[in-house]
């Protein structure tokens, strides 16, 4: 029988020193939560906010810890944003804290798109304020994913390798017309 303890999580920042477990716990949640509830881009977006928000506003992580850990999480298998959530919230709390986390990032996406599914029903097609508003938001996400790539790539391409393979693979992509899938297994 085994009787080792599961590994505790890292110690409390300063920030949190002496605050309760359901303090940190509820903390999380309404972190996330606000965090998906306000940011357009999926997880790319979230992430860039969430490092700002755990590591410069409250303290509670390195300033560009998560940023650092993007290759780790978009190699585990699935969302970003469900990844980044867990990592913070396991290294605060735990177990309880990466649920607590992961619950906070996806509630706002579950209430939001059933909102929607519900209300899509009800909008005449070729509504154009609603073609305007989803021109717009394809415009803004293409403004994040410019600057999520401008804020990490020092962190992330590095070497001659990095340097000659990110343009190849776009071009790959963006010209060739080549599956990303293949161009990630293959490199």
């Amino acid at each position: 029988m085994n009787t080792t303890a599961p590994p505790s999580p890292a110690p409390l920042p300063p920030a949190l020193a002496g605050r309760s477990r359901g303090y940190v716990l509820l903390r999380l949640f309404a972190e996330w939560f606000r965090i998906a509830l306000t940011v357009v881009g999926g997880g790319y977006a979230i992430i860039i906010v969430a490092d700002d928000v755990f590591g410069k506003r409250l303290g509670w992580l390195d300033r560009g810890e998560l940023l650092e850990r993007l290759p780790l999480f978009q190699t585990i298998p699935g969302l970003i944003a469900g990844n980044s959530a867990m990592y913070v919230g396991m290294r605060l709390a735990g177990v309880a804290g990466a649920a607590v986390a992961l619950l906070g990032v996806a509630l706002p996406s579950f209430l939001v798109i059933t909102a929607i599914a519900v209300a899509f029903a009800q909008l005449p097609s070729g509504n154009p304020a609603l073609d305007g508003a989803f021109i717009g938001l394809r415009c803004a996400l293409c403004g994040i994913v410019v600057a999520t790539i401008a804020k990490s790539w020092r962190r992330i391409v590095n070497g001659v390798y990095g340097w000659i393979a990110v343009p190849l693979y776009c071009a790959l992509i963006s010209g060739f017309k080549v599956p990303a899938g293949r161009i990630l297994v293959a490199a």
